[in-house]
């Protein structure tokens, strides 16, 4: 499969805040690519959210815009997060040269 698509790279999302450590990851020599900064959950009446859902459905992931249109039903974690980590793994050779020495910050854009 790898071959056919001629894929160079794997990702992998690691998020600290449900308990993934990326151990596995690092002993098989995955490496640091990029950190979410401003990790957040959302909630509407009270279960978990993505932000995809409510760009779907409401159009918007700006939380104070969200409050306006839910109300009460909306809600945004309050504690602080981890950043979610995005490791790599070259499938190539050359395709280590597309991970960073220093991983990538990023923050998920507000719509």
């Amino acid at each position: 499969m790898i071959e056919q698509h001629d894929t160079k790279l794997m990702f992998s999302f690691i998020n600290p805040n449900v308990g993934f450590n990326a151990n596995s990851h690092k002993a098989a020599q995955w490496m640091a690519f990029a950190h979410e900064e401003g990790t957040r959950y959302m909630y509407l009446d009270g279960r978990y959210r993505t932000m995809r859902f409510f760009v779907e459905n409401y159009g918007v992931s700006d939380s104070n815009e969200l409050k306006k249109k839910l109300g009460k039903s909306f809600e945004v974690s309050t504690m602080e997060l981890h950043p979610v980590s995005i490791l790599a793994i070259p499938l190539q050779r050359r395709a280590r040269k597309a991970i960073p020495m220093k991983p990538y910050l990023f923050e998920r854009p507000v719509l």
